[in-house]
Protein backbone atom coordinates (compact mmCIF):
# COMPACT_ATOMS: atom_id res chain seq x y z
CA UNK A 1 0.00 0.00 0.00
CA UNK A 2 1.70 2.82 -1.28
CA UNK A 3 0.99 6.26 -0.02
CA UNK A 4 0.30 9.42 -3.03
CA UNK A 5 -0.17 12.47 -1.07
CA UNK A 6 0.06 15.71 -3.41
CA UNK A 7 1.65 13.72 -6.12
CA UNK A 8 4.29 11.72 -3.13
CA UNK A 9 5.05 8.70 -2.93
CA UNK A 10 5.20 8.13 0.88
CA UNK A 11 6.13 4.33 2.05
CA UNK A 12 3.33 3.66 5.23
CA UNK A 13 6.00 1.65 6.97
CA UNK A 14 8.19 5.03 6.94
CA UNK A 15 5.40 7.32 9.03
CA UNK A 16 4.44 3.89 11.08
CA UNK A 17 8.14 3.60 12.15
CA UNK A 18 8.13 6.77 13.08
CA UNK A 19 5.49 7.37 15.25
CA UNK A 20 6.62 3.70 16.77
CA UNK A 21 10.00 5.41 18.17
CA UNK A 22 8.31 8.62 19.49
CA UNK A 23 6.70 6.66 21.73
CA UNK A 24 8.41 3.25 22.37
CA UNK A 25 6.85 3.27 26.06
CA UNK A 26 2.91 3.54 24.50
CA UNK A 27 2.42 2.83 21.07
CA UNK A 28 3.02 -1.45 20.44
CA UNK A 29 5.59 -1.91 17.87
CA UNK A 30 4.49 -3.54 14.92
CA UNK A 31 0.61 -2.65 15.16
CA UNK A 32 0.40 0.65 14.08
CA UNK A 33 -0.82 1.04 10.38
CA UNK A 34 -1.25 4.56 8.25
CA UNK A 35 -3.00 4.88 5.06
CA UNK A 36 -4.24 7.42 2.65
CA UNK A 37 -7.41 9.22 4.04
CA UNK A 38 -7.58 11.77 1.38
CA UNK A 39 -5.88 13.48 -1.49
CA UNK A 40 -4.02 15.73 0.97
CA UNK A 41 -3.46 13.53 4.13
CA UNK A 42 -3.12 10.14 5.95
CA UNK A 43 -4.58 8.33 8.61
CA UNK A 44 -3.24 6.62 11.82
CA UNK A 45 -4.34 2.83 13.80
CA UNK A 46 -2.39 2.42 16.09
CA UNK A 47 -2.45 -0.19 19.55
CA UNK A 48 -1.29 1.18 22.97
CA UNK A 49 1.02 -1.34 25.15
CA UNK A 50 -1.43 -3.28 27.76
CA UNK A 51 0.72 -1.37 30.50
CA UNK A 52 -0.02 2.18 29.79
CA UNK A 53 -3.26 2.87 31.81
CA UNK A 54 -5.90 3.40 29.59
CA UNK A 55 -8.34 5.84 31.83
CA UNK A 56 -5.57 8.84 31.16
CA UNK A 57 -4.64 7.80 27.76
CA UNK A 58 -5.39 11.46 26.69
CA UNK A 59 -3.27 12.98 29.06
CA UNK A 60 -0.42 10.47 27.86
CA UNK A 61 -0.52 10.35 24.32
CA UNK A 62 -1.01 13.86 22.32
CA UNK A 63 -2.10 13.69 19.02
CA UNK A 64 -1.05 17.41 17.84
CA UNK A 65 2.75 16.17 18.74
CA UNK A 66 1.89 12.79 16.73
CA UNK A 67 0.70 15.15 13.94
CA UNK A 68 3.64 17.70 13.88
CA UNK A 69 6.08 14.79 14.41
CA UNK A 70 4.93 13.00 10.43
CA UNK A 71 4.23 16.52 9.46
CA UNK A 72 7.82 17.66 9.61
CA UNK A 73 9.56 14.31 8.91
CA UNK A 74 6.77 13.67 5.36
CA UNK A 75 5.87 16.61 4.95
CA UNK A 76 2.50 15.23 5.16
CA UNK A 77 -0.58 16.03 7.42
CA UNK A 78 -2.25 13.78 9.53
CA UNK A 79 -6.19 13.91 9.77
CA UNK A 80 -7.12 10.86 11.50
CA UNK A 81 -6.12 9.08 14.36
CA UNK A 82 -7.16 6.13 16.09
CA UNK A 83 -5.97 4.88 19.24
CA UNK A 84 -6.82 1.00 19.75
CA UNK A 85 -6.35 -1.12 22.93
CA UNK A 86 -3.84 -3.70 22.59
CA UNK A 87 -4.90 -6.70 20.29
CA UNK A 88 -7.54 -5.14 18.09
CA UNK A 89 -5.46 -3.94 14.80
CA UNK A 90 -6.40 -6.71 12.60
CA UNK A 91 -3.69 -8.52 11.59
CA UNK A 92 -3.13 -12.12 9.45
CA UNK A 93 -2.54 -15.47 11.21
CA UNK A 94 0.87 -15.07 10.69
CA UNK A 95 0.88 -11.76 11.88
CA UNK A 96 1.36 -9.44 9.39
CA UNK A 97 -0.87 -6.09 9.31
CA UNK A 98 -4.24 -6.17 7.51
CA UNK A 99 -4.37 -2.38 6.17
CA UNK A 100 -6.94 -2.83 3.68
CA UNK A 101 -9.10 -4.00 6.36
CA UNK A 102 -7.79 -1.57 9.04
CA UNK A 103 -8.23 1.62 6.69
CA UNK A 104 -11.82 0.71 6.43
CA UNK A 105 -12.87 0.03 10.17
CA UNK A 106 -10.94 3.69 10.66
CA UNK A 107 -12.66 5.42 8.16
CA UNK A 108 -16.25 3.79 9.23
CA UNK A 109 -16.71 1.89 5.79
CA UNK A 110 -16.34 -1.71 7.59
CA UNK A 111 -17.72 -2.61 11.47
CA UNK A 112 -14.69 -3.19 12.26
CA UNK A 113 -14.17 -2.35 16.42
CA UNK A 114 -16.32 -1.83 19.79
CA UNK A 115 -16.29 1.18 21.31
CA UNK A 116 -14.61 -0.08 24.40
CA UNK A 117 -11.95 -1.06 21.74
CA UNK A 118 -11.01 2.55 20.75
CA UNK A 119 -9.47 4.29 23.46
CA UNK A 120 -8.89 7.75 21.18
CA UNK A 121 -10.30 8.86 18.25
CA UNK A 122 -9.43 12.27 16.55
CA UNK A 123 -9.76 13.86 12.99
CA UNK A 124 -9.85 16.53 10.67
CA UNK A 125 -13.34 17.01 9.04
CA UNK A 126 -12.90 16.96 5.33
CA UNK A 127 -15.42 18.06 2.17
CA UNK A 128 -15.97 15.21 -0.16
CA UNK A 129 -15.14 15.69 -3.83
CA UNK A 130 -13.81 18.71 -3.06
CA UNK A 131 -11.30 18.61 -6.09
CA UNK A 132 -14.95 17.73 -7.99
CA UNK A 133 -16.28 21.16 -6.88
CA UNK A 134 -16.11 24.78 -9.38
CA UNK A 135 -17.85 27.93 -8.64
CA UNK A 136 -20.40 29.37 -11.47
CA UNK A 137 -18.03 31.93 -12.58
CA UNK A 138 -21.17 34.26 -13.49
CA UNK A 139 -21.31 34.70 -9.22
CA UNK A 140 -19.02 37.40 -8.00
CA UNK A 141 -16.34 36.19 -5.76
CA UNK A 142 -17.66 38.07 -2.49
CA UNK A 143 -20.31 36.03 -2.68
CA UNK A 144 -20.36 34.08 0.72
CA UNK A 145 -20.90 30.54 0.41
CA UNK A 146 -22.68 28.86 3.74
CA UNK A 147 -21.30 25.42 4.29
CA UNK A 148 -22.93 23.23 7.40
CA UNK A 149 -21.19 20.69 9.42
CA UNK A 150 -22.41 17.65 10.47
CA UNK A 151 -20.65 17.33 13.74
CA UNK A 152 -23.02 14.41 14.71
CA UNK A 153 -21.21 12.06 11.93
CA UNK A 154 -18.43 10.19 13.53
CA UNK A 155 -16.16 11.03 10.32
CA UNK A 156 -16.69 14.57 10.07
CA UNK A 157 -17.72 15.20 6.82
CA UNK A 158 -19.00 18.86 5.87
CA UNK A 159 -22.17 19.48 3.95
CA UNK A 160 -21.85 22.01 1.38
CA UNK A 161 -25.23 23.82 1.13
CA UNK A 162 -26.14 23.21 -2.59
CA UNK A 163 -28.52 26.08 -2.53
CA UNK A 164 -26.07 28.79 -2.64
CA UNK A 165 -23.01 26.97 -4.29
CA UNK A 166 -23.53 25.92 -8.02
CA UNK A 167 -21.50 23.12 -9.18
CA UNK A 168 -20.34 22.40 -12.84
CA UNK A 169 -19.14 18.80 -14.06
CA UNK A 170 -17.22 18.70 -16.75
CA UNK A 171 -19.68 15.86 -18.23
CA UNK A 172 -22.30 18.21 -18.04
CA UNK A 173 -20.93 19.64 -20.96
CA UNK A 174 -20.90 18.00 -24.66
CA UNK A 175 -16.64 18.06 -25.59
CA UNK A 176 -17.19 20.42 -28.52
CA UNK A 177 -18.70 22.90 -26.48
CA UNK A 178 -16.68 26.54 -26.80
CA UNK A 179 -15.85 27.97 -23.63
CA UNK A 180 -17.44 24.66 -21.47
CA UNK A 181 -15.53 23.40 -18.33
CA UNK A 182 -15.10 20.32 -20.84
CA UNK A 183 -11.96 22.12 -22.18
CA UNK A 184 -10.37 22.99 -18.81
CA UNK A 185 -7.69 20.69 -18.11
CA UNK A 186 -8.06 21.12 -14.58
CA UNK A 187 -11.80 20.51 -14.12
CA UNK A 188 -12.06 16.53 -13.27
CA UNK A 189 -14.47 14.28 -15.07
CA UNK A 190 -17.18 12.54 -12.50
Amino acid sequence: ELIIVNGRNIYPTDIERLVESEHPDIVRPGSTVAFQRTDQDVGLVLEIRKTVPTASISDTFSVELIRSLVSESSNVDVGLVVVLAQGKVPKTTSGKLKRVETRQCAVGEKNGWMKSDILLQWSVPSITNKSALIRDRSKSSTDDRQVHHDWSSQRGIHEIDSSRDRRVYRNDFPPDTPGSPSDCDDVPRM
